[in-house]
C-alpha cells in the first residue's frame, strides 16, 4: 500500500472520529442521518446545514423529526439537484453514479467527488448515450422523490419529472394544474390531524385513479397539488381539471363515530407550458389561475 493511500485512510479516520465525537458531545445517536449530518457540519462548506444545525435544541422531543428535515432539505436534496436538475441525462448519470460508487467502494472519496467524476465522464463521453427520451422520462417518474403521505411525487420529484418530461417532443402539448383543497386549515380544525391526513391520501387516489398513466401528479405543498399532462392542451387541461373538481366534490369522509360526515372542494387554475416558457413560469401561470379561482368563491377552475 503506497504512501498517498496510508495517509488518505488516515484522514478519513480521523474525520470519522471528530464527526462520533461531535454526535457524543451533543448527545445525539450514532445513527446514519446523524453522522451524515455530523460530518457536513465539520468537514464541508454546507453553510445552510449548518445555520439550521446551529438553531436547533438536540435536548427537544421533536428533534428526531428536526434532524431528519435538515438531512433532507440539505444533503439529499443537494445532491439530487446534482444529479438531476442540471441536465436531462437523470437516467445517465444515475446509471454512471453507480458504477462509480462500485469501482471506488473500497477508496476513501467523498461521495461529492464521485458525483463531479460521474458529470466529468458524461461530458467526456456524451456522444455516447442514446436514449428514448418518452422511456427515460417515465423511468424518472418511477424513481423520483415521493411524499411519504399521499405516495405521490414531492415537489421535487415533480420539477426532476417535469424537466424530462419536457425533453420530448411527443409530449408537446403540455398543459399544467395547479390545485388547492379549499379552506383546509378550518376543516383540521372541524375535523382533526387525522381526517385532515386521510382526506388528502382518498384525494391522492383519486388523482391517481383519475388520470393517465403517463400524467404527473405530485403533492406540492401540504394542501395544494400540481398536476402535469402531456399531450393535453389548455382547453383539454380545463376539462380535465373540472373533472376533478367535480369528483373531489363528491368525496365524503366518514369519522369512527359515523356521526361526522367531512367534505372538500378544491380550486384549480390551468395553464399551458409552451415552447419558450419554462417550467418556473409555467407554475406561476398556474398559480395565478388558480388564485383568480379563489378568488371568484372557490369550488372552480380558471386558465391563464
Amino acid at each position: 500500500m503506497d504512501q498517498q493511500r496510508l495517509e488518505d485512510i488516515k484522514a478519513a479516520g480521523l474525520k470519522s472520529r471528530s464527526a462520533m465525537m461531535w454526535l457524543r458531545d451533543n448527545q445525539l445517536p450514532a445513527e446514519p442521518i446523524c453522522y451524515t449530518i455530523a460530518y457536513e457540519y465539520l468537514h464541508t462548506d454546507n453553510q445552510a446545514l449548518k445555520d439550521d444545525v446551529d438553531k436547533l435544541d438536540t435536548t427537544s422531543e421533536t428533534i428526531s423529526e428536526e434532524l431528519d428535515k435538515v438531512f433532507k432539505d440539505h444533503v439529499a436534496s443537494k445532491h439530487y439537484k446534482d444529479l438531476a436538475m442540471q441536465s436531462g441525462r437523470t437516467s445517465q448519470y444515475v446509471n454512471e453514479l453507480l458504477k462509480l460508487l462500485i469501482k471506488n467502494f473500497d477508496n476513501n472519496e467523498d461521495l461529492t467527488e464521485v458525483i463531479d467524476g460521474a458529470k466529468k465522464y458524461l461530458a467526456d463521453n456524451d456522444e455516447e448515450f442514446e436514449f428514448d427520451e418518452q422511456e427515460s422520462y417515465l423511468k424518472t417518474k418511477e424513481y423520483a422523490t415521493r411524499d411519504e403521505l399521499t405516495e405521490l411525487l414531492d415537489e421535487q420529484g415533480f420539477l426532476v419529472t417535469l424537466k424530462e418530461a419536457l425533453l420530448a417532443e411527443e409530449n408537446h402539448p403540455f398543459s399544467l394544474i395547479f390545485m388547492d383543497v379549499d379552506k383546509f386549515a378550518m376543516f383540521i380544525q372541524t375535523n382533526g390531524k387525522v381526517m385532515g391526513d386521510a382526506m388528502l391520501k382518498h384525494i391522492a387516489k383519486l388523482l391517481a385513479n383519475y388520470l393517465k398513466g403517463g400524467d404527473i401528479i405530485s403533492r406540492f405543498e401540504e394542501d395544494k397539488f400540481c398536476i402535469a399532462l402531456p399531450k393535453a392542451s389548455v382547453e383539454q387541461g380545463v376539462k380535465v381539471a373540472d373533472e376533478i373538481r367535480k369528483k373531489v366534490a363528491g368525496v365524503s369522509l366518514k369519522k369512527k363515530t359515523g356521526l361526522t360526515v367531512a367534505k372538500v372542494t378544491v380550486s384549480l387554475g390551468v395553464t399551458e407550458i409552451k415552447p419558450g416558457i419554462s417550467i418556473a413560469q409555467g407554475l406561476e401561470k398556474a398559480k395565478v389561475a388558480l388564485n383568480r379561482s379563489i378568488d371568484l368563491g372557490r369550488n372552480c377552475v380558471n386558465r391563464d
